[in-house]
Formats: structure tokens, C-alpha cells, sequence
């Protein structure tokens, strides 16, 4: 009886054990993952400064030559589109 209590309790306990493997595998694919995804967001981040610091530039250049309204409004819709995508 007592033979049998600790082979099923050893039968539980490696179950266990390869969950834990499992879970702890789990876990560091997310860690990947979380890590991947962070230095994506900080890259898109990058872009958008670099790309709204661009436009802010080209529409400065456009006011100080004197460009009109209408082209100043073109450009400044091409380069949001730019900018977006």
C-alpha cells in the first residue's frame, strides 16, 4: 500500500514537473515576444518624431519662400500621408 502511495505521488509530482517545463518555456516565448514588441513600439516612436520633425521642417521652408495657401495645404496633406504610412 504504501509502495503504491509513493509511486503515484512520484507519477503526480514528474506531471507536475513537465508542466512547469512547459509553462516556464511558455513564459519565455512572452518574455520574446514582450521584448520584440517593445522595440518595435520605441522604433515607431523613432519614425514619427523623425517623420513629424520633417514635415514641420518642409512646411517651415514653404512659409519662408513664400509658397501660397493651397500649396502649403497640398503639402502639408502629402506629408501627413507620408508620415502615416
Amino acid at each position: 500500500m504504501l509502495l503504491s502511495q509513493l509511486a503515484e505521488t512520484s507519477a503526480q509530482e514528474r506531471i507536475l514537473l513537465e508542466e512547469c517545463g512547459h509553462l516556464l518555456s511558455v513564459a519565455a516565448s512572452l518574455e520574446v515576444q514582450n521584448t520584440f514588441t517593445g522595440r518595435h513600439i520605441v522604433g515607431l516612436r523613432v519614425n514619427i518624431e523623425i517623420g513629424t520633425s520633417k514635415f514641420a521642417t518642409v512646411l517651415l521652408k514653404l512659409l519662408r519662400y513664400g509658397a501660397k495657401e493651397s500649396d502649403i495645404g497640398l503639402v502639408s496633406k502629402l506629408l501627413l500621408a507620408w508620415t502615416i504610412y
